[in-house]
């Protein structure tokens, strides 16, 4: 043992105090440690559980997501490739409501008692020739029928047929009755040809293929996954032309809405909204539905042409939404006039119209679809078949289940 000379240790029994004043000075030293790190444990421990809380979601609290696309959306229906040119094409879907067109002005000189051709309007509905066999003023190699839901095609061309042979009640300016076709004047002095249950011909035509044509393409056709699901080719152009497959039947969905590329809510651009545009215009004071579809059709475009699937399925299911909403609101609103009309040619004609937009709602997509088949029925037979026999109570019957159905009850009465 070393010590300091002079100055001996005083060897104690027990062993571990044989250096007392080291030993002390351990003692001290590892409590001062102990303490040190009692207190670096309780730091760390809170650090934990702060860590932990601030992980924690806030159930009060939700996250902004800001689900905005990074690409801009145009102003109006308008797309360019990367060559600067228009990738834009729906030239067959303006050639069908053009047919459309044309067909119901022949159908419209029966209204004027002039002799109807059964044949003639059916040319015009196959498109025979290219030109309705001389029927139509333009050539295409399009047609209304090979579009038109399949079950319904001999539908229309029975129409054609009973209304050429209602044309010859009209063309001897026959006073249409209940149970007898004819002829019947409106308010406004004109005649409409009816059916003996007066339904009006180009009426129950018009608004049926816009229905049966327009809105089966767009629900079941354009916008289904066999045209713009996500498997379908997007990075290829199609042989020849300035889009891909995906592109193009994006416009092909909104050819069929038939609005210009300028088309907004209070629209005085040069553009004439057609068919389905044009009553989306007229309802859309009270419903505000114009500038949510062409929005919904501009960004579907826009993010399919930048690659961005989660959005282009969002808008797809705000299209299958607002389209039925508006036809379920084109319904209410022609009740309405009828509820509200004293002239019976008039009364006629807004139940035709009205009849052939109910046929518009069985044909969105059954997933989609806020109407079942069984439920439109119900809705039919409130209507009758007989429209001289319609009743209100019919008619306020239709338009409280639809304005419930479709959100529309604090506007049904000003629809």
């Amino acid at each position: 043992m070393f010590r300091k000379k002079g100055k001996p240790y005083k060897k104690c029994s027990n062993t571990n105090q044989e250096f007392p004043i080291i030993i002390n000075r351990t003692i001290k030293m590892q409590t001062l440690v102990s303490k040190t790190l009692a207190k670096s444990a309780i730091l760390a421990s809170l650090s934990v559980v702060l860590l932990s809380t601030s992980c924690k979601k806030d159930p009060t609290v939700e996250p902004v997501v800001d689900d905005k696309p990074s690409y801009s959306i145009p102003s109006t229906y308008a797309f360019n490739g990367s060559n600067g040119l228009t990738s834009v094409d729906y030239a067959g879907q303006t050639d069908r409501i053009n047919q459309l067109v044309e067909l119901n002005n022949k159908l419209k000189t029966g209204d004027a008692g002039q002799l109807l051709s059964a044949q003639a309007l059916k040319d015009m509905f196959a498109n025979v020739g290219g030109n309705g066999n001389g029927n139509f003023t333009f050539t295409s190699t399009r047609q209304l029928k090979d579009k038109c839901f399949s079950l319904d095609a001999s539908v229309y061309e029975a129409i054609y047929d009973s209304a050429a042979l209602a044309s010859d009640s009209g063309a001897v300016l026959a006073v249409a009755a209940n149970g007898k076709a004819g002829l019947i004047k409106r308010s406004n002095n004109a005649t409409i040809l009816v059916d003996k249950n007066g339904f009006e011909f180009t009426q129950k035509n018009q608004k049926g293929l816009m229905g049966a044509v327009f809105l089966y393409q767009i629900f079941n056709v354009y916008l289904s996954d066999a045209k713009i699901g996500d498997a379908v080719d997007n990075t290829n152009l199609v042989a020849g032309k300035n889009y891909t497959a995906m592109e193009h039947y994006a416009d092909e969905a909104f050819g069929y809405f038939g609005a210009p590329i300028d088309f907004k809510s209070n629209y005085t651009g040069t553009g004439t909204p057609r068919y389905w545009a044009s009553y989306s215009a007229e309802m859309d004071a009270v419903l505000g539905c114009t500038d949510k579809i062409m929005l919904a059709f501009r960004t579907l475009r826009a993010a399919i042409t930048n690659k961005d699937m989660v959005t282009k399925n969002k808008q797809r299911d705000i299209l299958y939404n607002e389209l039925e909403k508006l036809v379920a609101a084109c319904i209410i609103h022609y009740a309405n006039d009828v509820l509200v009309e004293t002239n019976q040619g008039n009364m006629l004609h807004q139940l035709s119209e009205m009849f052939g937009f109910m046929q518009g709602l069985k044909y969105n997509t059954v997933e989609k679809r806020k109407i079942s088949n069984s439920e439109l029925t119900v809705l039919f037979n409130h209507l009758g078949t007989n429209l001289w026999n319609v009743t209100s109570n019919g008619l306020n019957a239709i338009k409280d289940d639809l304005a419930t159905r479709y959100g529309l009850t604090a506007v049904k009465n000003t629809l």
